[in-house]
């Protein structure tokens, strides 16, 4: 059989020793990996916090952003009913006949007198009651 090269010093080998190496590689592995973790942990708390400021970052913009833009439809429509009520204001201004209160005025006084006349001119009670009927409703109107 051939023979094994030398590999150098060997450090003392005994029960106890393999043991206590192992040990201290565990803990040194353990202590690496809890140290990692800690590490990843913070890298991961800072992605939080800074995605946390951005967003709160572009809504409190698009906030601003609706609000702005509701304050200007708010305006535009203020403008947009103002000058509706203004339309309307002309147009009922040319629609409304000037003189009608004036006709209206003249007619009341003309008709006191032609229903008095038909009234005198009715034959019989009966006559008279429907005359008088007839002369106040136009009165009236």
């Amino acid at each position: 059989m051939a023979e094994e090269p030398e590999r150098g010093p060997q450090p003392e080998q005994g029960p106890g020793r393999s043991a206590e190496s192992a040990s201290e590689r565990l803990a040194e592995q353990r202590e690496a990996a809890i140290e990692r973790f800690a590490d990843r942990r913070d890298a991961a708390a800072d992605r939080v916090s800074g995605a946390k400021a951005v967003a709160s970052q572009r809504a409190a913009d698009a906030r601003q952003v609706a609000t702005e833009r509701v304050a200007d439809a708010k305006e535009a429509a203020t403008e947009r009913v103002f000058d509706a009520k203004e339309a309307a204001a002309e147009f009922i201004a040319r629609q409304k006949p000037r003189f009608r209160g004036r006709s209206h005025e003249w007619a009341f006084f003309l008709f006191l007198g032609l229903g008095v006349t038909l009234i005198l001119a009715a034959q019989g009670a009966r006559a008279q009651v429907a005359t008088g009927i007839y002369a106040a409703s136009l009165v009236a109107l």
